[in-house]
């Protein structure tokens, strides 16, 4: 009996199979992935990162490029990066112009602006934004010392942030816009180039805004010896005095400074500059050298060096007049630059350019 129930049963399986077989579509098999791949944004091979680093900076942030904006602006209060640097991390092809609308990476602290504040400084339960006062410490802000800015407001949030210093154009809130407190004070610093700045104070209820502008004008808080091109940038630092001699000759002139003990030696052929350790001992004697009339020669640490490059025969030719003392300056024209200002005798600027490892660089005068 057993067994004739299981032939029946394995019977009425195969039949239905059959009948399903000719009802149901075949459905056809799903290949299955053989490999994986890994999904890249960017060509692995591009070599670009390796110098343009800011997207994977630590304490960098993304930061969409506005119109009217500058790095100047924008990096005002950063002390541990120059703009030129900011400009190669991010392979901007011209710091002093930016591609609205793209992408660049930026220090997380713009501003120098490091406010903690407790969450109760905000108010959800105020259904409208009102700034109550705005004030400033001045219009006029030499770029070391900085502008305080005091406000006081009601809303939710809060944000301060640079807007390009055209009071006619557009100021959208920057993707990381730091929020402030509703009630605040801050001294704004760091300012590197001198001109006109504009700062916006934006307070924010859900759809409510009320915003105030900040305007101001920077100057420099040490004077350049030499004019800039482009933008004003202000030096770092003052030009250092320094007592020094100068002698016009035929072909440049020389320079010596009482506290490096060097002969700067700039020749007009080529404006080539050329820089030696003063050889001079005092009470050595000098030798006897007839130039001609209205020429002479130079003496002590000037004379030797010009005897070595040839006196006379060399490219500097005689000298027009005796040397002179008087009091000189120096200033780097940046934080790495190869170019040195030398404040030379009255109203006259030397740039003078040297690069290390070579016997020698270049030198224009700027002023005077």
């Amino acid at each position: 009996m057993k067994r004739s129930v299981i032939v029946f049963l394995c019977i009425f399986i195969l039949a239905l199979g059959a009948a399903l077989a000719q009802t149901t579509p075949t459905t056809p098999a799903v290949p299955q992935p053989t490999a994986t791949f890994a999904l890249t944004a960017t060509p692995v091979d591009d070599t670009r990162l390796a110098v343009c680093s800011a997207p994977t900076l630590p304490g960098f942030v993304p930061y969409i490029v506005r119109r009217g904006d500058r790095l100047a602006d924008l990096l005002a209060g950063v002390e541990n990066v120059t703009i030129t640097q900011v400009a190669a991390l991010n392979c901007l092809d011209d710091p002093a112009s930016l591609p609205v609308g793209a992408t660049i990476w930026l220090p997380e602290n713009l501003l120098g602006i490091e406010v903690a504040f407790p969450v109760e400084d905000t108010n959800p339960e105020v259904d409208h934004v009102l700034i109550t006062s705005v004030s400033k410490d001045g219009d006029v802000v030499p770029n070391q010392l900085g502008l305080t800015v005091t406000w006081a407001a009601e809303g939710s949030e809060a944000y301060l942030y640079p807007c390009p210093p055209d009071p006619d154009a557009d100021c959208a809130r920057p993707l990381n816009a730091r929020q402030v407190p509703l009630a605040h004070s801050v001294t704004l610093r760091g300012f590197q180039y001198a001109g006109p700045v504009r700062y916006r104070l934006e307070v924010v209820d859900g759809a409510a805004m009320d915003y105030r502008d900040i305007n101001f004008r920077v100057v420099c808080s040490q004077e350049s010896l030499a004019p800039t091109s482009g933008f004003q940038l202000c030096p770092e630092a003052p030009a250092s005095p320094v007592f020094a001699a100068w002698q016009p000759f035929e072909g440049g002139v020389m320079l010596w400074f009482s506290d490096t003990r060097q002969i700067y030696v700039l020749f007009n052929d080529g404006q080539r500059a050329q820089v030696f350790a003063d050889p001079y001992i005092a009470s050595q004697p000098e030798p006897t050298v007839t130039p001609p009339e209205d020429r002479v020669a130079p003496v002590r640490g000037f004379g030797l060096v010009w005897r070595e490059m040839g006196g006379p025969e060399s490219d500097l030719g005689w000298g027009l007049a005796e040397e002179i003392g008087f009091d000189s300056a120096r200033q780097a024209a940046g934080t790495q630059s190869y170019t040195t200002y030398i404040q030379g005798p009255g109203q006259t600027v030397y740039a003078v350019t040297l690069v290390p490892g070579t016997d020698g660089g270049f030198w224009t005068q700027v002023a005077g």
